[in-house]
């Protein structure tokens, strides 16, 4: 079964900032006011910064699709929370429901949970980014996920 390399994900992060790195410079170069050479450095800070999160964001997947589990768990922790506030819900699946459990999501059936409505889920912020991958990331995946990035005061 197909599943996405994480360091291909890191690898396609680094071929952005090395195009982004050439693209500042050439515009650093042709720029000679200190006015657009500032804008010119806003910008270039600003599109890292996006280019960053969706670095996380794809290699959080990337995690998830070379091991589901911890999405699989989340999942079924999501619906029988909503079994258990809906008794409607609760007696439908009681008759016709059943959780299959599966050792592997297929990348559109991940990309369906993680990111429902197709918008490369943002995060708000880095306890965000920590919850999601905690629910999402095997106990493995995501302290590797973390080991890597500095601690900062929130």
């Amino acid at each position: 079964m197909r599943k996405i390399d994480p360091l291909g994900v890191f690898s396609d992060f680094c071929d952005q900032l090395d195009e982004q790195s050439i693209f500042y410079e050439e515009t650093w170069e042709a720029f000679q006011a200190a006015s657009r050479r500032k804008i010119a450095s806003e910008n270039y800070a600003l599109s890292i910064g996006v280019m960053f999160e969706g670095f996380i964001n794809d290699l959080i997947f990337a995690y998830a699709n070379r091991d589901c589990s911890r999405v699989m768990e989340h999942l079924t922790n999501s619906l029988e929370d909503h079994l258990r506030i809906s008794k409607k819900a609760h007696a439908t699946f009681e008759h016709f429901g059943e959780i299959k459990e599966r050792r592997h999501l297929t990348v559109p059936e991940l990309r369906g949970i993680l990111d429902p409505d197709g918008r490369n889920d943002s995060f708000r912020d880095y306890r965000e980014i920590e919850r999601r991958a905690t629910q999402w990331l095997s106990e493995d995946t995501g302290s590797d996920l973390f080991s890597w990035a500095p601690r900062i005061a929130l």
